[in-house]
């Protein structure tokens, strides 16, 4: 898999983008506020080769789309859980920082 592609997943009420790369056991790459998964590009394609890497953007950064005016921590974790089960992940390894972690 290319970590260059960005992929979209429609949850209810967002569609979130992503960018997958590698295999093996997956490893979930969470940026913080005013950040997105550019931050983790160059570390998928270099430095995780022993994982299935998955870069979010995460509500309202990046190429992710949504209409709120407000964002939360809530809504923000509701969504990385709402995208490991729309992807039937039931177990990953998370990176994460700020916002993010």
């Amino acid at each position: 898999m290319s970590a260059n592609t960005t992929r979209y997943l429609e949850l209810k009420d967002v569609r979130i983008a992503y960018r997958e790369h590698g295999s093996g056991p997956v490893l979930l790459l969470l940026h913080g506020n005013s950040g997105s998964k550019e931050e983790f590009s160059k570390y998928q394609m270099l430095h995780f080769e022993n994982f299935h890497t998955i870069a979010l953007d995460s509500r309202g950064h990046g190429e992710t789309v949504s209409s709120d005016l407000h964002l939360n921590i809530d809504m923000i974790s509701e969504d990385v859980i709402g995208f490991c089960k729309a992807m039937s992940i039931d177990q990953a390894f998370v990176i994460g920082y700020s916002d993010g972690g």
